[in-house]
C-alpha cells in the first residue's frame, strides 16, 4: 500500500478538536507521532518495501520539546524548526526491508517554511480554523515532506527514489 494522506488527516482531527484536545503537550506529541507513524509505515520504497525501522521515540520527544514553550514562549520560526527537525529524526537511520535505507531527507526546509507560514497566517486571524482545516493543512505539509524522503535499496536497481 502507498501513502494515503487522508488517513493522516483523519487521525489528526481529534488532536485539534477542542472537545478532545490532549491534556498535555506530551500527550499531543504522542498522538501526533502515532498518527504520523501509522501513515508513514504504509510508505513504500521503489522496490515495494515498507519501513522496518524508524525513530518514533525521536519524533515524539522532538515534538514534545517543540510544543513545551508554547507559541508565546518561543518564536514561530523556532517552533516550526523544532517540528521539522522532529519529523526528520523519525526518518534518520530508517530502514526498508533487508537492504533499503533512507539516504536523503529532502523536505525539512520546506516543512519548516510551510508550518511557519501557516502558524503566522492563523495566529490572530480573528477566527479559528476548524479542526478539519488544521488537520488538512498539517497533513498536506507532512505528506509533501514524506514524499521527499529518498530510499536507496541495495538489493534492487530501482533507487534512490522518494517514498510513495
Amino acid at each position: 500500500m502507498a501513502l494515503v494522506v487522508s488517513t493522516l488527516k483523519t487521525a489528526l482531527i481529534p488532536v485539534f478538536t477542542p472537545a478532545t484536545f490532549p491534556s498535555s503537550t506530551a500527550l499531543a506529541a504522542s498522538q501526533i507521532a502515532s498518527a504520523y507513524n501509522t501513515y508513514a509505515l504504509l510508505g513504500q520504497s521503489c522496490a515495494g518495501l515498507t519501513p522496518t525501522l524508524v525513530n518514533l521515540s525521536g519524533l515524539t520527544s522532538g515534538l514534545s520539546s517543540s510544543f513545551s514553550g508554547g507559541v508565546s514562549g518561543d518564536s514561530v520560526s523556532t517552533i516550526a524548526q523544532g517540528i521539522a527537525d522532529a519529523f526528520s529524526s523519525y526518518w534518520t537511520g530508517a530502514l526498508f526491508g533487508p537492504a533499503g535505507s533512507v539516504t536523503l531527507i529532502g523536505g525539512s526546509t520546506a516543512l519548516k517554511a510551510s508550518l511557519q507560514s501557516y502558524f503566522l497566517s492563523t495566529s490572530g486571524a480573528g477566527s479559528e480554523p476548524s479542526p478539519s482545516d488544521v488537520a488538512d493543512s498539517i497533513s498536506s505539509y507532512l505528506d509533501t515532506f514524506t514524499k521527499l524522503v529518498t530510499v536507496t535499496d541495495a538489493s534492487v536497481p530501482c533507487g534512490p527514489l522518494p517514498i510513495s
